[in-house]
């Protein structure tokens, strides 16, 4: 790129005007940007040329200079603006835009000049901005720089913005000698003058562990400052005075590391915010302080708005009261303030959804709490809480069923009577009978009864194999379970009725009812009495015959019948099952037992054509 050569003005240009013209740094990569910025400047500014903010470098020392930015080519233009307007309070700044709207914000607040749309260059309001431009600069107060370019009155250690240092020439220095030594005498007589008395001098004490601030007379040729320590980040005390905070402040602005208290821990009083608000709390007025809240505001809107967007309400709260304590007012702070009361029932229902996903339910019940507090709606809320109390019956039904399953596989199905497999299930029943988990549960249970059941049947535990099949009956009738009971029933009878070796069939069964023999005294047996008439059923294999069977079985002390067998049968084969069934459902009178737990008996029934 040629950078514009407006150095050497014409000599028509007087010496006077010479010296009243104002540097203009123009900072673009467009070679066309320049060259039809130059003719609208003429030669009533000292004009240079850089790329990016960046390539600033010695041209940022200049005693007073404005920038005209073209942030078309910009990289990350707002943030690069904004960091300039930062770094140099002094020097305003022309933006020279395609849409000058998304700069509205920050020449509101004074960070820039305007925003120029490129289209409107050769008119008046470039020019009106330029004479903006130009009366700042020459009302711009320069504490710090005099007009040959050395320091006065601000800290001659603090490093440029562009991490150099700032070179102080001090004409005639190399003749004086002896000046280092007046030099040393003069600050320790200050020095010891500060400690007797007291007082706040131009070279206060500072604490071990602060950042240096010199303050001295201006510079003359026959003075010397003294060498350049590094500067070190702020370490405050209660004890600093407004020009120690000051210069801490200086310099996190400089390191733009610590702008704002750490969103991560207690505030420790380093930051430049806090530093600052510490300067206004010893004096309220201190321009340079308020100038910095301001600069700092700016910075923290956008940072404010990103927080509340992310959900990180607590740190932008903080913030917020942070800019209150350094006085800023209620008015500025309500729209932030707004916002964050805004997005705060939003963030309390995300962060209480994702509590409940995650199993923190007593997390959950606080901020469901919190968000009554804040007047949430009602549905919301009780959405919140179906989801809070389905979350919770989850819980429950998978700690029983891990419990059911263990029960299962220790054998224990129907036994002991509160710690088995069947009672976990019950129980994620009452709670839930179409989970998935109950419905799963459901399944493994039945077959772990139907292998039981299978295997008592085998064994002739018929005792046992019948406990397994009424279990199974209350889970649900199936295929398996119908031929498991089949398949029992059909054990008992067998075992009941074992084949005889030879057998020889009778052409016709002939009818010859026996009464039922008296039981003996030496009998092993009792005679059963029904509580209620048996229920027979007059198989269909028998219609038209008359017959008769002596059923024993054993009496239980609840007055159930079990181990049911056939005594005596005429016809044989006929009428046994219906038998056999009738007396295992019925119900008997338990006073024979006089207090036995269990006692075999015997009942004859008798079938009668209809």
């Amino acid at each position: 790129m040629k950078p514009l050569t407006q150095e050497q003005s014409p000599t028509s240009v007087t010496s006077q005007n010479r010296r009243l013209r104002v540097d203009a740094i123009l900072i673009s990569s467009d070679d066309s940007f320049l060259i039809e910025l130059g003719p609208l400047l003429g030669d009533n500014y000292r004009t240079h040329t850089v790329d990016s903010p960046l390539a600033l470098g010695n041209l940022a020392h200049k005693p007073g200079w404005f920038a005209i930015v073209d942030v078309a080519a910009l990289p990350e233009a707002r943030g690069a603006v904004t960091r300039m307007a930062q770094r140099y309070p002094h020097a305003p700044i022309i933006v020279v835009t395609p849409t000058a709207a998304d700069w509205s914000s920050l020449v509101g607040a004074g960070s820039i000049v305007d925003a120029i749309p490129r289209s409107e260059l050769s008119r008046t309001r470039f020019n009106e901005a330029l004479s903006k431009a130009v009366a700042r600069v020459r009302e711009a107060p320069r504490p710090d720089i005099t007009p040959t370019g050395t320091y006065r009155g601000a800290n001659p250690l603090e490093a440029n913005p562009f991490g150099g240092r700032r070179h102080i020439s001090l004409p005639g220095l190399r003749h004086l000698p002896w000046a280092a030594l007046a030099l040393t005498v003069l600050g320790v007589g200050l020095w010891w003058w500060h400690s007797s008395h007291g007082a706040h001098s131009s070279v206060p004490h500072r604490p071990a562990n602060s950042v240096p601030s010199v303050t001295s007379a201006p510079a003359t040729d026959s003075a010397e400052p003294a060498p350049e320590p590094q500067p070190s980040a702020p370490a405050t005390t209660s004890s600093q005075t407004v020009l120690e905070l000051l210069s801490a402040a200086r310099v996190q602005f400089h390191d733009q590391k610590l702008l704002f208290p750490r969103p991560d821990g207690e505030p420790r009083g380093d930051s430049a915010l806090e530093l600052y608000a510490q300067v206004l709390s010893q004096d309220p007025s201190n321009a340079e302080a308020l100038d910095g809240i301001e600069r700092l505001w700016v910075i923290a809107k956008e940072r404010l708005q990103g927080d509340i967007a992310s959900g990180k309400l607590e740190d932008a709260a903080r913030l917020s009261a942070l800019f209150k304590t350094a006085g800023l007012s209620d008015e500025r702070l309500e729209p932030l303030n707004a916002g964050i009361n805004a997005a705060r029932p939003r963030w309390l229902l995300a962060r209480a959804q994702q509590s409940i996903d995650g199993g923190d339910l007593a997390g959950a019940e606080q901020i469901i709490a919190q968000l009554v507090a804040t007047g949430a709606d009602a549905d919301t809320l009780l959405g919140l809480r179906r989801a809070l109390d389905a979350k919770r019956n989850d819980q429950q039904l998978s700690t029983l069923s891990a419990q059911m399953h263990s029960a299962i596989a220790s054998g224990a199905l129907l036994a002991p009577d509160r710690d088995n497999a069947m009672a976990r299930f019950t129980t994620m029943r009452s709670l839930n009978r179409s989970h998935t988990l109950t419905l799963a549960a459901q399944r493994d249970l039945r077959a772990a009864l139907l292998t039981q059941a299978t295997q008592a049947t085998q064994q002739h535990q018929f005792d046992a194999a019948t406990r397994y099949m009424n279990a199974l009956s209350e889970l649900g009738s199936s295929s398996e379970v119908t031929e498991a009971k089949r398949r029992l029933q059909e054990e008992m009878d067998r075992a009941a009725h074992p084949e005889p070796t030879a057998a020889t069939a009778p052409a016709a069964p002939v009818p010859t009812p026996e009464p039922t023999p008296a039981p003996s005294a030496a009998a092993s047996y009792i005679a059963a009495t029904p509580v209620r008439p048996l229920d027979v059923s007059y198989p269909i294999v028998g219609r038209g015959v008359e017959g008769r069977v002596v059923v024993e079985f054993t009496l239980h002390a609840n007055g159930t019948a079990s181990d049911a067998v056939v005594i005596e049968a005429n016809p044989r084969g006929v009428f046994d099952r219906s038998a056999l069934s009738a007396v295992r459902r019925g119900r008997y009178d338990t006073r024979p037992l006089a207090g036995a737990p269990t006692q075999r008996a015997r009942i004859s029934l008798h079938f009668k054509p209809e």
